[in-house]
């Protein structure tokens, strides 16, 4: 097989964390099982042990019961008992009109008695009026009723999909934090080659200076470098102390805990789709768009009402034009408030495939650079063993070796979250 066939199979295998990679950089001390965990394991053990899911349950639970009451409230005024007077006052309006024709088709009409009967239909009708503005105004409550049932419903359905989403949230974090855990283990030991070649440095030139071959200046200077290096190191090792705590207390653990992490094993995407592939299904699963898209019609809905409400009497013209003004505003707000959001969905859609895009470019490059460093490394040991080269020199480009995987690490580590991120973006999760 040709180096370009081997370099196309290399690409094709599973390539994030791989315990190959893990082999480059030595192999890890052997651990309790009790004390590793893998991938799966965290992310169980983080989803078992969070607050803040536990408290998204409890709004659940809360929207459930304020939903029930809303339902239960609706149904009990399926008949308004106004609606019984107003039919009632229907039907003795109807029979004094009868009355009233009655006298006047007589051969003799009663005048007066008809007078009388016609301010009994005054009177009526003015009890027919008050009873159909009660009934209509009950009708409102009902509807009033319908609304408030309906915006349970909807918060629970928000509550519901916000511990959806904050659960894939934080799976994606402990992703991360296992991620630059991994990270700064291998780079602590690339600290440590670098240590040990400044130090390495620095006994050859105190050599040399003893000798009368070197300088103190020169000397001084190496001895700047090496402390910066342990002083790296050791920072290095403080901010894995922090970052292992930190990971133990959010799956349940003491922060002291002893803490191993296996390597990770996963695959590449399939393919990358493109932004136009991306798009539509992003927006669909995006519950923010959803929710502007609902709250924009529940707008419209409400002028629909105002409209309707335009035969009751009691409420003013002005009244009614001042809350439709205003309905017609709050759903110009919700308008923009939507083509922002479609906006900020685009933008992070490319920038996602963007990032993707550079970070696989990046990774040829990076490959043929540890190709490069593992042929030099390899050419100065055998330099070495045919007393041809200095230790020193093995020590170098052991030490470039190393940082050329590391580098190559780090990009495969981004390429992994970034991935990640755009699977969780295609489900309508926005994550950092």
């Amino acid at each position: 097989m040709n180096k370009r066939g081997e370099d196309t199979m290399k690409k094709q295998r599973l390539t994030i964390f791989a315990i190959a990679t893990f082999l480059a950089f030595h192999s890890m001390p052997a651990y309790a099982e009790e004390n590793t965990f893998n991938m799966e394991e965290a992310i169980v053990l983080a989803i078992s042990h969070s607050r803040d899911l536990e408290k998204s349950q409890i709004n659940i639970a809360r929207a459930q019961v304020t939903y029930d009451q809303a339902e239960k409230k609706y149904d009990n005024a399926d008949s308004p008992s106004s609606f019984d007077s107003y039919a009632d006052a229907m039907v003795d309006l109807d029979l004094l009109y009868q009355k009233k024709q009655l006298l006047e088709q007589a051969q003799n009409p009663d005048t007066n008695a008809i007078d009388a009967v016609q301010n009994e239909i005054d009177i009526q009708e003015r009890k027919v009026d008050s009873a159909e503005t009660a009934y209509h105004n009950d009708l409102q409550d009902k509807e009033s009723l319908r609304d408030k049932m309906n915006d349970a419903k909807d918060n629970y359905d928000d509550a519901s999909i916000a511990k959806e989403q904050q659960e894939e949230a934080l799976k994606y974090d402990v992703q991360k934090q296992y991620a630059a855990i991994l990270q700064q283990e291998q780079n602590i030991l690339v600290l440590q080659r670098k240590r040990y070649y400044q130090k390495s440095l620095l006994d050859i030139e105190k050599k040399r200076l003893a000798l009368g071959g070197s300088s103190k200046d020169t000397v001084a200077q190496l001895e700047q470098s090496e402390s910066a290096a342990e002083s790296s190191l050791a920072e290095a090792q403080r901010s894995l102390t922090t970052l292992k705590g930190d990971f133990n207390e959010q799956l349940g653990r003491d922060y002291k805990a002893q803490l191993n992490l296996k390597p990770l094993e996963v695959k590449r995407l399939d393919s990358i789709p493109t932004f136009d592939e991306l798009a539509p299904i992003v927006k669909k699963n995006t519950v923010k768009l959803s929710q502007l898209e609902r709250d924009i019609q529940k707008k419209e809905h409400a002028v629909s009402d105002i409209e309707s409400d335009r035969w009751n009497t009691s409420k003013s013209a002005d009244d009614l034009d001042y809350q439709e003004d205003l309905l017609h505003l709050d759903k110009k707000v919700l308008q923009v408030d939507l083509k922002e959001q479609n906006y900020q969905t685009e933008q992070n859609i490319r920038k996602l495939l963007s990032d993707l895009a550079s970070k696989q470019e990046s990774e040829t490059q990076l490959q043929d650079q540890v190709e490069t460093a593992q042929r030099q490394y390899d050419a100065d040991k055998k330099r070495y063993e045919l007393g041809y080269a200095a230790s020193l020199q093995v020590t170098k480009s052991e030490l470039e070796l190393f940082e050329a995987k590391q580098k190559l690490f780090n990009n495969e580590r981004d390429i992994f979250l970034t991935q990640q991120a755009l699977t969780l973006l295609q489900a309508g999760i926005v994550v950092n």
